[in-house]
């Protein structure tokens, strides 16, 4: 075996089992990740998830629905502390962005502010 050879799956997690669509994976502490996602019926979710050093994946920690009507094509970023931003495609096609608190031990807080950057024609 050569070095970069990828030997097989260590483990694996089915995170939402009706839905998951165009997924965005960002470190949050320690060896908490949170996914942003696109949910079944195009909802917005958020969970967080422990994969540990040797890439053992355990139980999702926290679930949130930051959209319930349309939370497409959603991309995930640290801000500052423990706030992070969702930015996708909203209700009605308009982007929109939205900031929530993560804590380091996967605890996933309320919606903090949405804003609509792209309120369409």
């Amino acid at each position: 075996m050569a070095i970069g050879d990828i030997t097989g799956i260590i483990t694996s997690l089915d995170f939402d089992t009706t839905g998951g669509m165009l997924p965005k994976v960002i470190h949050i502490s320690g060896t908490t990740y949170a996914i942003a996602y696109q949910g079944y019926g195009n909802d917005g979710w958020l969970v967080t998830v422990p994969i540990a050093n040797d890439g053992t994946i355990g139980a999702v920690i926290h679930s949130f629905e930051w959209d319930t009507s349309n939370g497409a094509h959603p991309w995930i970023i640290h801000i500052a502390g423990d706030v992070y931003a969702i930015a996708y495609v909203g209700p009605g096609g308009n982007g929109t962005l939205k900031t929530l608190t993560i804590q380091a031990d996967g605890t996933i807080g309320a919606v903090i502010d949405t804003f609509v950057f792209d309120p369409g024609p």
